[in-house]
């Protein structure tokens, strides 16, 4: 656990400013989880404006995002 922790600290540190200030805020898990309840919640707030048979879209759009990133990383 300590090995995944420290490298997703140092991928997300060497690649993106505002993840590296939320983890040195509050650490990387509680980081990673308020980093994806934001993300959630713009989601949530971005789907309410589209028309509903657009909603689903934003679920597949994150799942998407997720599969992507586990690929890239993986």
């Amino acid at each position: 656990m300590l090995f995944t922790l420290d490298g997703l600290r140092v991928v997300f540190v060497q690649s993106n400013r505002v993840v590296d200030a939320v983890f040195r805020l509050v650490g990387p898990v509680p980081g990673l989880d308020d980093l994806e309840l934001l993300a959630v919640g713009v989601a949530a707030l971005g789907s309410q404006r589209l028309s509903s048979g657009f909603r689903s879209s934003t679920v597949a759009l994150r799942a998407a995002v997720w599969t992507y990133a586990a690929a890239y990383h993986g």
